[in-house]
């Protein structure tokens, strides 16, 4: 397997275990057009649904602190299928940050399990087209963790308006 399918891996463990965490189940496709995992929300009303584009890197090179944002250059194809309006569900850009060094992502220890370091979101939908055919850089904010309260937040939102706002 290549180290970015092993990235993408990677990034999955971490969104599903935020799941279980919140009680939301998720599914993935058969064929891969853009979304790499689908969470449900089955505890609420309407059952909401937010679709995931899952990518990963070690390099923090990208990571602006002082300026509060992550840079990452995202595929011109995957940011067209990201800023959509024409679709029934929302659709998040999430990225793991991982170490460099895999045998360092999951840390065990008796009664512990540790998964380093974290998934950022970016919501993507109707931010108009760019004319770059290899790469978009998107700016991540570094407020936009993802964790469970930030997932039940969002699933809450899909919910009660149907959007992430």
């Amino acid at each position: 397997m290549d180290r970015n399918h092993q990235m993408e891996l990677m990034n999955a463990s971490m969104a599903t275990a935020i799941c279980a965490q919140v009680g939301c189940t998720w599914s993935t496709r058969n064929q891969d057009f853009g979304i790499d995992l689908q969470v449900h929300g089955e505890l609420y009303e309407t059952d909401p649904q937010i679709d995931f584009q899952l990518k990963a890197t070690t390099n923090f090179a990208i990571i602006k602190e002082k300026l509060g944002i992550i840079k990452y250059p995202l595929d011109a194809k995957n940011y067209a299928d990201l800023i959509k309006t024409n679709v029934r569900k929302p659709r998040l850009l999430c990225l793991a940050i991982l170490p460099n060094d895999p045998m360092t992502w999951v840390v065990q220890r008796p009664f512990q399990l540790e998964l380093r370091y974290g998934i950022y979101w970016l919501n993507l939908q109707g931010l108009p087209p760019r004319p770059n055919t290899s790469t978009v850089t998107v700016e991540i904010p570094l407020n936009n963790k993802l964790d469970s309260s930030t997932l039940s937040r969002l699933m809450k939102a899909v919910n009660e308006t149907g959007s992430i706002a």
